[in-house]
């Protein structure tokens, strides 16, 4: 893999943005500004090209300063221009600017310009036929004369933006061809600051050092060095400084945020820092900290800074920050100990390698851990802690280091902690639920302490949730514990979910999300698994646009960091998906959601999500790509009734793509019952319902009957009523249905059940009422690309009346029809009255978008 030329991305909205204002009247152009390597100069060139395909670039530098005019000589050739003077080339330039209104010109580097050009750009701007965008660099002067434009209102500056953490992964993704690491991406993006240049020279450095592998999760950073080119462009900055200011620019660098005093011995000397760019004074609390300008000035230091010199500032920066008595100060200063060798103190450690945890930092937590483990080799904590994040890293150690902290554990909390963790890592990243169940059962053999018995026994009953087996909520009893309250509280949310008991899960919810932020150095992931079961909770009741909106919020929450729970966010909007009827965009994110999972999965997710992935593919008719998904679910997997009733919905799209409805009617029947018995009332109700779509609600409908008894008010007694009607054959309710869906938010489920009403109608006899009903199935599905459930859907039009209704779309007169076709223009006529009928049109003006929403009728 060898890094190339750097991709251009993330811009396509800026480009628009600047191309829109640049075809408007005013102003006379654009002033992009940034710092070095954002993009200005490839972004102006962009949107001029998307304004103007003609449009002329003009670089200006210093090699071209000394020549009059020497950067506007492609402009001049551009417009035939040869004059033996500077002032007669001026003159034509505006004589045939003039006559070139709309041209754009772009002046990349405009503080760079000879006097000449950059008198001839303000008189192009002042004359308004050409219009400009220029580029300059932040902390560069502009000429007076450009200034002047900006004050007149001449041009418009634009400040071009840093890229987003989705961005940079966008183009680390592009240079190295192929995903990224979440994390890997994100450390590339807080180092580069979102400067593309920058962040391409990172992922050269990268490459060049070997620190770039290949992983689950994509392409991981094992190392991060920069290149040569990005040290060079970086210390330049540097340049100059004076020994008492590279000090302290190295101590900030060490240890920022750095609290500061402003009335300080540093002060004269930090101001001086800010207004080169080098550092920024921010408000922090009561007081100021201060922080370098940009990450990478950080890495340049570090580079170019002796060891010694460098183990002194981070010794001073250690010693500021142990002394703010914060717990993340007190990590950072931990973190810096160790970078220069040093053994922190065993209590401070501690509890920093617990913090590291909670934020999710793993290899840190591991690292602080250990260094603790080798002064105090009998720390529990210190264990537990390690173990913990070398199971999160998936590292071959997890096992022994579980052990050992069970081994160490001394008392009725330690034994239990140990045991929630050896048990979370045996049930979710080595697929052994029943592993995990023994070691809760084992604790609980030795625990006598009844709060602590409590919160393990909330573990077990997970544990033997993943095996299938039937649970009973665990209430917390008054004066239990916060932790065993919080585990009771996540294991009623998540149970009443299954159930579909709605209201019971958001009190449980409601209970233990104060619970999750107190004890979150316990539970990290709690928060989240609680609102995965207030997520499921607004499925189950029916609130599917309140759901969307959740679902989004923690999308929002999690993606601009890649937390963890970014791959259970990412499957439940796919899951959305999926059951609205948007199977491509579900097949996309469900991809984005298992690589997530294999990245990191506290939740057993990973097997599901790729099933939602192949019932996606399957629904697409991509049968080869759905059958290869499922290849890569393994038997032990399938334990999980979660995995295993996504599992027969994507089976059973195969069989309908092979011709084989009856068979996937079985295979559904059979699945939801399964799900049911395993008190997975609502994903089990979810996948008997796939059978009512494809028309075997007679099958299914004792089933949902039962759900529905025991679920909320909501979806469950929908479906239910959905298989009612059909098995009764009652037109009035299922009409009745067909609304509800649709009023829910599940519109292809709402169309499958109108054709379903249709065909209901045409068996009784009900011609008007058959043609009224596939209208509204024809609406209902426009926009959807999920498979139809229901078989056999009656057609609208003839061939001949589709066909004619075609060209009568695009315009033709009866008369040119009736010639094509070979027929009398009568029967044109009448072939279009009959179209118009059965459409509830009035004229052809409706017709194109009639057809379109047909969705390729008829089929003969």
């Amino acid at each position: 893999m060898t890094v190339g030329t750097r991709p251009f991305v993330g811009r396509d909205d800026d480009i628009e943005r600047l191309a829109s204002r640049l075809r408007d009247a005013r102003p006379a152009g654009l002033l992009l500004t940034g710092e070095a390597g954002v993009g200005k100069s490839r972004l102006a060139v962009a949107a001029a090209r998307r304004a103007d395909p003609d449009a002329v670039e003009l670089h200006a530098g210093p090699g071209l300063r000394q020549i009059p005019l020497g950067a506007l000589a492609p402009l001049l050739a551009a417009l035939d221009i040869r004059a033996d003077s500077a002032s007669a080339a001026l003159t034509a330039l505006h004589a045939r600017a003039a006559a070139r209104p709309g041209l754009v010109v772009v002046v990349d580097d405009v503080p760079a310009l000879d006097p000449a050009s950059t008198a001839a750009v303000q008189q192009l701007a002042l004359g308004g036929a050409v219009r400009l965008v220029l580029t300059a660099r932040d902390g560069m002067s502009l000429p007076p004369e450009i200034e002047r434009l900006v004050e007149d209102g001449r041009l418009e500056p634009h400040p071009v933006r840093p890229l987003t953490l989705a961005e940079a992964g966008e183009l680390v993704a592009a240079v190295l061809g192929g995903p990224v690491d979440p994390s890997a991406a994100r450390t590339l993006h807080e180092e580069s600051g979102g400067n593309p240049l920058f962040l391409h020279e990172l992922v050269a450095g990268a490459q060049q050092a070997g620190g770039l592998t290949r992983g689950p999760g994509g392409w991981a950073l094992r190392s991060l060095v920069p290149s040569r080119r990005l040290l060079e462009l970086v210390v330049a900055r540097f340049a100059g400084l004076d020994r008492g200011a590279r000090t302290f620019l190295e101590l900030v660098a060490a240890g920022q945020p750095l609290p500061f005093d402003p009335r300080g011995a540093d002060a004269r000397t930090a101001s001086a820092l800010q207004q080169a760019g080098l550092v920024l004074l921010e408000p922090a609390g009561d007081g100021v900290e201060i922080r370098l300008a940009h990450p990478l000035y950080d890495e340049a230091l570090r580079a170019t800074t002796p060891t010694d010199r460098w183990a002194t500032a981070a010794r001073r920066a250690a010693g500021m920050l142990l002394a703010r008595e914060d717990e993340d100060a007190r990590l950072r200063a931990v973190a810096l100990l160790l970078d220069v060798g040093e053994t922190p103190e065993p209590a401070a450690a501690i509890g920093a390698a617990e913090r590291a945890f909670a934020l999710l930092d793993h290899p840190l937590a591991a690292r602080i851990a250990q260094a603790v483990l080798a002064v105090e080799p009998r720390s529990f904590r210190a264990a537990r802690v390690r173990a913990g994040a070398l199971s999160a890293l998936e590292d071959p150690g997890a096992i022994a280091a579980l052990e050992h902290a069970s081994a160490l554990a001394g008392d009725d909390e330690e034994r239990a902690l140990a045991a929630q963790r050896h048990g979370l890592h045996l049930a979710l990243r080595a697929g052994d639920p029943a592993g995990a169940i023994a070691v809760a059962r084992a604790a609980l053999d030795r625990i006598v302490d009844a709060d602590w018995a409590a919160f393990v026994e909330a573990d077990l009953a997970k544990w033997r949730m993943m095996r299938g087996e039937q649970v009973e909520d665990l209430a917390p009893e008054d004066g239990a514990g916060g932790p065993a309250q919080l585990n009771a509280h996540l294991l009623t949310a998540l149970v009443s979910a299954m159930g579909a008991r709605s209201a019971d899960c958001e009190r449980a919810v409601r209970a233990g999300l104060p619970l999750a932020a107190e004890h979150g150095e316990l539970l990290p992931n709690a928060r989240d698994l609680l609102q995965l079961a207030q997520f499921l909770a607004l499925v189950a009741g029916g609130r599917l646009d309140e759901a969307r909106a959740h679902v989004g919020r923690q999308v929002a929450r999690v993606a601009e960091r890649h937390d963890e729970p970014l791959g259970l966010w990412s499957y439940a909007t796919a899951v959305l998906d999926l059951h609205v009827g948007r199977a491509g965009v579900a097949a996309t994110g469900a991809l984005e959601a298992s690589r997530a999972l294999e990245w990191r999965d506290f939740v057993g997710l990973r097997p599901v999500a790729r099933a939602v992935r192949a019932t996606a593919l399957a629904q697409l008719g991509r049968a080869a790509a759905a059958r290869e998904v499922l290849d890569t679910i393994g038997p032990d997997e399938l334990a999980d009734p979660k995995a295993a009733l996504q599992h027969a919905q994507a089976r059973a799209w195969l069989l309908v793509h092979d011709g084989d409805r009856a068979g996937a009617v079985r295979l559904l029947a059979a699945a939801g019952t399964d799900g049911l018995a395993a008190e997975q009332v609502l994903l089990g109700a979810l996948t008997s319902y796939e059978a009512v779509r494809l028309g075997g609600a007679d099958a299914v409908a004792d089933d949902l009957d039962a759900a529905a008894r025991r679920a909320d008010p909501g979806l469950l007694p929908l479906f239910a009523a959905h298989a009612s009607a059909l098995r009764r054959r009652d037109a009035e309710a299922l009409s009745a249905v067909v609304g509800a869906l649709a009023d829910t938010g599940i519109p292809l489920a709402a169309a499958d059940a109108a054709v379903q009403l249709a065909e209901l109608h045409r068996a009784q006899r009900r011609a008007e009422d058959a043609r009224r009903a596939l209208l509204r199935a024809t609406a209902l599905r426009a926009g959807l690309d999920g498979a139809a459930g229901a078989a056999d859907r009656p057609r609208l039009l003839t061939r001949r009346e589709h066909e004619i209704a075609l060209r009568a779309a695009r315009r033709e007169r009866s008369r040119e029809i009736a010639d094509a076709l070979g027929v009398s223009t009568r029967t044109v006529d009448n072939h279009l009255a009959s179209v118009y009928r059965k459409l509830d049109l009035t004229d052809r003006g409706q017709l194109a978008r009639a057809l379109a929403a047909l969705d390729g009728e008829p089929a003969g």
